[in-house]
């Protein structure tokens, strides 16, 4: 069997020993620890080594990085509990051992009739190899930290084809669906080789001595990192249709309809018309200057806020998407009486780029004209609703100032929402879990539990709260969500499943059989529960929710 640590992910290899071979003895066949084998995992990391794992599938070779590898050992913990026990009850150690009394003696008289050391430490090693050739052990205690055991499914299995094509081939697949679509891949880990031709710096590479360059490709990665945080083609891959443009567009606030295709999953790239695109769009957006702009309500601006946002797009595209700063000036002097000044700011750098010379504002998208001529009835449509909403917010007037404090708390919970979404895609996890992942990526921002909340329950997340842990609802396929949604309501009453329990309540729900596949069910299965034998019977627990009690 195998067993994971996930915390420390150690891995525990434990097998049967073949008491046929001539190694083994047969006055020990009867012996407990020469039973089976052990074998446990020492994490090694070497930054200076350049190991990656290469596939070639369809023409295209893809390397996969390898950050660190499991050493495997024997693990003696057994057999040293064995001995312990042994020499800790008298008369035991010396039987069937002719020589026992001689030995014991012996024993006593070295170490001075001292009690049987100590059992040895078996808390988790990493080994760190740092880059001027420093080795650093480190000893990691796993408080908390419970084998599990792992399922099995050979290699004609479902999971197993999963793994092959979902994390291992997938970069070459993805690479070259895109290539075929005439796109460049989206997905943040499928990057392009940055090769050096010139043989000193090969040489300076295995020789330790490109530290400058690595350092340059780790800040362009984290930079890369950074701009599509909360937004790889994984997340996307996990919401509705609607809900994937959606995203996009409050990610970019601004951007061209072509752009905004490439950034979506390759599959639903395939399957949505481009009529069935700007359908989506019509809930969300508005067409400035043939490019798409998130709708001021689903911004989080209110009542004159929106108002003053909406007047600044229709200014806009008027002058084809470029304010000179003194036109910038008068907007922003009609509305501060009733919009607080930094209000104003946020909406106009949200929409647009200020000139290095100071002297204009432009949006920031350029005019997408191509679009302008093969949608004329779309552009018309967006056009005629920019000036019946000018009309609106001139009728208005200048009432009185709103909350802004309130306001801008719910624009910031708008923003955490795809970070929070990004975290839940790992797992169910406690309020807690969600503050401490959250606020590693605002060092510079506290970030307020309500807040944090807001985001959970606001309605594009989809997320519920079930055994003390946040769960997401949704996973962008409906005949899934149907199953996922009968497990938690089953959780919300119960403490313990089983499948069957599930399959019987779907039915009585949903008034037919559940026809997803067992890889299907048991792929939702594990995104939420944990696997517990009970008694010979196989029952299911919110992961995480045993924590929280």
């Amino acid at each position: 069997r195998v067993e994971l640590k996930p915390k420390s992910r150690r891995l525990r290899f434990v097998y049967k020993l073949n008491q046929n071979e001539h190694y083994a003895e047969e006055d020990v066949h009867d012996e407990k620890y020469e039973q089976r084998h052990t074998l446990s995992s020492t994490v090694v990391a070497n930054p200076a080594c350049s190991y990656a794992i290469g596939v070639i599938r369809q023409g295209r070779l893809t390397l996969t990085p390898v950050r660190a590898v499991n050493q495997l050992r024997p693990d003696f913990e057994d057999f040293e509990k064995l001995c312990k026990q042994i020499a800790s009850t008298p008369g035991l150690s010396d039987v069937g051992d002719p020589k026992g009394d001689e030995k014991k003696g012996d024993a006593n008289s070295e170490s001075g009739g001292e009690e049987p050391s100590e059992m040895i430490d078996f808390n988790p090693v990493r080994v760190e190899y740092h880059a001027k050739g420093e080795k650093e052990v480190i000893a990691q205690p796993d408080v908390g930290d419970v084998w599990k055991r792992l399922d099995f499914f050979d290699q004609t299995s479902p999971e197993a084809s999963d793994i092959y094509l979902q994390h291992i081939v997938f970069a070459a697949n993805e690479a070259s669906e895109a290539e075929k679509q005439g796109l460049t891949s989206q997905d943040p880990k499928l990057q392009d080789l940055d090769l050096d031709g010139d043989h000193i710096s090969y040489v300076r590479g295995l020789c330790g001595q490109a530290e400058t360059r690595n350092k340059l490709r780790l800040l362009r990665q984290k930079a890369h990192q950074a701009q599509n945080s909360g937004l790889s083609s994984y997340v996307l891959s996990k919401m509705p249709a609607e809900r994937q443009v959606e995203s996009i567009l409050r990610h970019y606030g601004v951007i061209s309809f072509p752009n905004l295709r490439k950034r979506l999953p390759v599959a639903s790239f395939r399957s949505i018309s481009e009529d069935a695109l700007i359908d989506m769009l019509r809930s969300c957006g508005v067409l400035v200057c043939g490019n798409w702009v998130l709708k001021s309500v689903l911004a989080n601006f209110e009542g004159m806020e929106a108002g003053a946002r909406d007047l600044l797009l229709t200014m806009l595209h008027r002058k084809a998407g470029k304010l000179q700063t003194p036109e910038v000036i008068k907007w922003k002097s009609v509305f501060e009486q009733s919009v607080a000044v930094e209000t104003l700011l946020e909406i106009a750098r949200s929409v647009m780029d200020e000139a290095q010379d100071k002297n204009s504002w432009r949006l920031k998208a350029e005019e997408d004209k191509d679009f302008i001529r093969r949608f004329p009835a779309v552009v018309s449509e967006y056009e005629a609703w920019l000036e019946s909403r000018r009309s609106e917010v001139v009728q208005a007037g200048k009432p009185g100032r709103g909350s802004t404090q309130a306001s801008s708390a719910s624009r910031f919970r708008g923003k955490l929402v795809p970070e929070v979404r990004e975290c839940l895609l790992s797992g169910p996890k406690t309020t807690e879990e969600m503050k401490k992942l959250v606020q590693r990526k605002h060092p510079t921002l506290e970030i307020q539990e309500e807040d944090l909340l807001g985001s959970l329950n606001a309605k594009e997340l989809d997320a519920i709260q079930v055994r003390g842990v946040w769960v997401l609802a949704g996973t962008g396929t409906e005949s899934h969500d149907k199953f996922r949604k009968t497990l938690l309501t089953l959780f919300k009453h119960r403490d313990s499943v089983t499948r069957q329990d599930v399959m019987e309540e779907y039915e009585r729900v949903h008034g037919e059989k559940c026809k997803l596949s067992d890889y299907i069910i048991r792929q939702q299965l594990r995104e939420v529960a944990e696997k517990i034998e009970d008694g010979g019977q196989t029952i299911y627990v919110v992961k995480g929710a045993m924590q929280t009690r």
